[in-house]
């Protein structure tokens, strides 16, 4: 019992942090699909990214959350798809 009530308050509590985080940008269907794009653009240009599984994975809950009306879980999982496949490009901090 105690588990499923922590589980209940933890899907809630990220749900939350992910919805604030997207509040910031436009929600819409159009923001949507202009992230899609430019992912597809991103994922054309770093066919060989070490993490494209896993690119692969959040475009689909993307797409998931964005059809169903949950622009702003789309447009974070659009923004987390990104991050994961240009992470690579970015020099790391020594």
């Amino acid at each position: 019992m105690t588990f499923n009530g922590f589980a209940a308050t933890a899907t809630i509590v990220t749900l939350m942090a992910l919805t604030g985080a997207a509040q910031a940008q436009n929600a819409d269907w159009q923001t949507c699909a202009h992230k899609a794009k430019a992912l597809a653009h991103a994922m054309a240009q770093h066919r060989d990214a070490a993490d494209l599984r896993a690119v692969r994975i959040k475009r689909g809950q993307a797409l998931r959350e964005c059809s169903s009306g949950f622009y702003r879980l789309g447009i974070y999982h659009y923004d987390a798809a990104m991050k994961l496949l240009t992470q690579k490009d970015r020099p790391h901090a020594s």
